[in-house]
């Protein structure tokens, strides 16, 4: 690195021009004969996204489009296709079944029992249909150039596998509290783990400008926003998910969020990122052009500090209780869970039917029968419950170790929740990097 570049930290110089940047394992590398003088994505064309009304493969190419460091990123590819892969060959988006699903997949109740750990691994890169692919994918590409050319290869992957895994079982523990019903639904996609890499594209460039487009079949307007308001309006977003629709696993998202925020905080190397961002503000980038103004100069804004301590505060408060209660309520209990077409509610073989559709039932005991054989149970006749119902065993889960997951996952909740908290109290000049 050229002596003079000591000074670019606080104006560019012309000695900063001509720079080499390589991180410890290779990732983001850049030259002045590597990158071109101009933007990949000139203001013309950009200025032209947000002209005006757009169709559906314009609006299509803009969401793609965000701020980025020029540099390589053949890692985040290879992710993209190795999720598209596990969903084609694996039993996948095309043609997963319920008995697939079961067998592969962790559960939340196998999770928090202390079982299931490699079956997170691989739900990482899986997915429930091709809806679900595409739009993680989407996120995927859009932050995980920038992450992995900021941190290099080794500390990207550490972001997004321990996010991943922090989500699965931040997400496990809160539905074994209060969902217990639901706890045997398999859990997958990489949410969790993109999650993680969202919350450190927000802490690295929060001045990056991001292309939204809203609109219906062949007619879209597309909008340019701020990462740092747009990511922390997703981070909010997750709340009235939850309230939609109860199968989106939003505290996944948010543990994997928090976690990739603070592992972010502690692994980027500050003078890399600045050399960065001025790359990005001489015109060397790709896609859009940054908000200048916040790139350098300012920060995260008070919303946006206030909406990420006040979804902190949400989950560690959260996490405090569904560890109580998961030490009250379960400690030294089999559960048991009967598949069948309804859902039902059942305790030591006694059940009352009330409709649903997460095709199983559960049953809570001190002791594991020897064997699970099929219960035939008479219920009362409803539009919704036919009279006779044969439940079929589906899994059973040991809780007798339950405290061993549940104190030290809180212990890690409580870690992150005081390392965001002091993240968010930093300045300017210490906030985004270290």
């Amino acid at each position: 690195m050229s002596p003079d570049r000591r000074l670019c930290g606080e104006e560019v110089y012309p000695a900063c021009e001509d720079v080499r940047i390589a991180s410890s394992d290779g990732a983001g590398e850049y030259s002045s004969e590597a990158v071109p003088e101009k933007p990949m994505y000139s203001e013309d064309e950009e200025r032209e996204d947000f002209e005006g009304i757009a169709g559906p493969l314009r609006a299509t190419l803009c969401e793609l489009q965000d701020t980025s460091p020029v540099g390589s990123y053949w890692l985040t590819k290879l992710v993209i296709a190795v999720n598209f892969l596990v969903a084609l060959f694996t039993g996948g988006i095309f043609f997963l079944t319920d008995e697939f699903a079961y067998k592969t997949y962790p559960s939340a109740a196998c999770l928090a029992s202390g079982g299931c750990f490699l079956g997170v691994l691989f739900s990482m890169f899986s997915h429930a249909n091709f809806i679900h692919l595409l739009g993680n994918m989407v996120y995927l590409y859009i932050v995980g150039d920038n992450i992995e050319i900021s941190l290099g290869r080794l500390r990207y992957l550490i972001v997004y596998l321990t996010s991943g895994i922090v989500g699965a079982y931040t997400q496990a523990l809160i539905t074994i509290a209060f969902n217990l019903p639901g706890a045997h639904v398999p859990m997958v996609g990489a949410s969790a783990a993109i999650s993680g890499l969202i919350g450190g594209y927000l802490l690295l460039y929060p001045g990056s400008a991001m292309c939204k487009c809203i609109g219906y079949g062949f007619v879209y307007k597309c909008f340019k926003v701020k990462a740092s308001s747009y990511l922390a309006f997703w981070v909010l977003l997750q709340f009235i998910y939850m309230m939609i629709s109860p199968f989106i696993a939003i505290w996944a998202h948010l543990g994997g969020f928090f976690t990739g925020l603070v592992l972010t905080y502690f692994l980027a190397d500050r003078r890399k990122i600045i050399e960065l961002r001025e790359a990005i503000a001489r015109g060397r980038r790709r896609g859009l052009s940054p908000y200048s103004e916040d790139l350098v100069e300012e920060s995260l804004g008070p919303l946006a500090r206030g909406a990420i301590v006040f979804a902190a505060t949400i989950m560690l408060l959260l996490m405090l209780t569904s560890t109580i209660l998961t030490l009250i309520s379960l400690k030294g209990y089999y559960i048991i869970y009967l598949k069948y077409g309804e859902m039902f509610s059942c305790r030591n073989n006694i059940c009352s039917c009330y409709g649903g559709f997460l095709g199983a039932t559960y049953n809570l005991t001190k002791t594991l029968p020897t064997t699970l054989e099929d219960i035939v149970l008479t219920q009362p006749s409803t539009w919704w419950c036919s009279e006779e119902l044969t439940l079929k065993p589906l899994a059973a889960y040991n809780f007798y170790n339950a405290p061993a997951i549940a104190v030290p996952l809180l212990a890690i909740t409580i870690t992150i929740f005081i390392a965001t908290i002091y993240i968010m109290t930093k300045k300017y000049s210490e906030v985004e990097v270290v």
